[in-house]
């Protein structure tokens, strides 16, 4: 007779663990990048705006994707 194999459920672990601390990381971050950008590196406040938002949208979508699964 055949079995009927029901799936396992994922194991967490390390990996998941890295990613939540590299999402939080880039949710945090782009403040402070962002005055290092303008203070020191003198660049444009608009390309540091840009850079800043996709840094957090980043750190969202892993987030999300994180908390999907």
């Amino acid at each position: 007779m055949a079995e009927k194999t029901q799936p396992q459920p994922r194991k967490r672990g390390v990996r998941d663990a890295v990613i939540a601390l590299l999402a939080a990381a880039l949710i945090i971050s782009p403040s402070y990048l962002a005055s290092v950008m303008v203070a020191q590196l003198k660049i444009d406040i608009s390309i540091v705006a840009v850079m800043s938002l996709a840094i957090f949208l980043v750190g969202v979508f892993l987030l999300v994707r994180l908390l999907k699964d």
